[in-house]
């Protein structure tokens, strides 16, 4: 009964059941851009220790500093955070209230930024002494209203790095202020 029941659905119908699916997830799609005006104050959604700092500052996680007054301080000085990717290069200006620039940083595609499938990867160092491997991934939500900043420390072992969740933020996409 099973086997006449198989033999019955026509082969094309198979074919389209089984290969029009792997054919749309092979095809390739242009990431999603993180470039855009950011909120300097984000939130903690996930990830870390219990009891972390509910608060983050894009500027200070970028700069890697991790202090729980970081967003306080930052919020005297940075109004938004500006990014803009290129294929070679990752950018991120802090703005203050007025739109003038008060922070920059830049990271280049390769040693220090990498575009994946659907995220975009800084590798950074700490300038502290213990010279800190962190990477900090960030991704759009599907909408592009948010940005999502997974902190990462990378612990070193004997079949390579191995990340270590420190926190998951969301920023939220602001409009660009015109002067």
């Amino acid at each position: 009964m099973k086997l006449r029941l198989l033999t019955s659905i026509p082969f094309f119908s198979l074919a389209v059941f089984f290969v029009a699916p792997a054919a749309s997830a092979s095809t390739p799609t242009a990431p999603p851009s993180v470039s855009g005006t950011y909120g300097d104050i984000g939130f903690k959604v996930g990830g870390g220790e219990a009891g972390a700092p509910a608060r983050a500052s894009l500027q200070a996680l970028l700069k890697l500093q991790f202090s729980p007054d970081a967003p306080e301080i930052t919020m005297q000085t940075i109004d938004r955070v500006v990014i803009r990717e290129t294929p070679s290069v990752f950018e991120a200006r802090g703005l203050d209230r007025d739109g003038a620039e008060v922070w920059r940083g830049s990271w280049n595609s390769g040693d220090q930024y990498v575009a994946e499938a659907q995220n975009r990867v800084l590798r950074l160092r700490s300038e502290q002494q213990d010279r800190t491997a962190y990477a900090l991934v960030f991704q759009p939500t599907a909408d592009g209203r948010l940005l999502t900043v997974e902190v990462a420390r990378l612990k070193a072992t004997h079949f390579g790095p191995v990340p270590e969740t420190t926190g998951i933020y969301v920023f939220y996409r602001v409009e660009e202020k015109k002067s």
